[in-house]
């Protein structure tokens, strides 16, 4: 099966550090740039640790959701390795793949709402973590489990998020020929988010809502 690894929701990171750090009373020359330069670091690491953790999967066949703005120099990690790089074709990848490795965001509601079992990812500066967990008002960062209000998707954030965690996390979902019991039991999580959520207008319009408050 395929696994599909999507790092492309650093704009939503970006502006929850912002507002972060702007309520810390940090200048705001200072705000953008000094988090410019720590999400540029963190998508860089995520994308290497993803591809690093694809390379310990020979039983899958990778593929990166390239992100939208990204050019495809930016993936030279995983394209150097053979890991092809997809463009605006992120839904068709999650209605196909096997399992998914995916950042937090919208994305990972639209993973679950497709069917797709995955691990819910999260690196990224001390700084920004220590400002975001501050200020966090939930317990989740993944939307399915915040929907649901329970740890339905597997959620590894920083120190958690490695490669060793994550490759193990796959292979508890899927054993290279078939969904495993938990791999299953995600992929019925659809249902349950389409009843609370309604049509995908409204999933989008509540993932959206959820997304600004958090």
């Amino acid at each position: 099966g395929q696994l599909v690894l999507i790092v492309q929701l650093l704009v939503q990171q970006d502006r929850q550090g912002h507002r972060g750090l702007r309520d810390q009373q940090v200048p705001q020359e200072l705000t953008v740039q000094l988090l410019v330069q720590q999400v540029h670091k963190a998508h860089r690491d995520l994308k290497a640790l993803l591809v690093q953790t694809a390379r310990l999967l020979p039983q899958f066949q990778p593929v990166i959701a390239g992100a939208p703005g990204q050019p495809a120099s930016a993936y030279h990690e995983a394209t150097a390795l053979g890991i092809p790089v997809v463009f605006n074709q992120t839904r068709l990848l999650m209605k196909t793949a096997a399992v998914g490795l995916i950042t937090s965001g919208t994305a990972t509601l639209e993973a679950s709402l497709l069917g797709l079992p995955q691990i819910i990812c999260y690196r990224t500066s001390r700084l920004t973590y220590a400002i975001a967990k501050r200020l966090a008002q939930v317990q989740w960062i993944g939307l399915p489990n915040i929907i649901l209000n329970e740890s339905s998707v597997p959620e590894r954030i920083q120190g958690a998020c490695s490669v060793k965690t994550l490759s193990q996390d796959v292979e508890l979902l899927h054993d290279g020929t078939d969904w495993t019991a938990l791999g299953q039991k995600q992929k019925e999580l659809a249902t349950s988010l389409r009843h609370i959520l309604g049509s995908e207008a409204a999933a989008a319009n509540t993932a959206a809502s959820i997304m600004e408050t958090l």
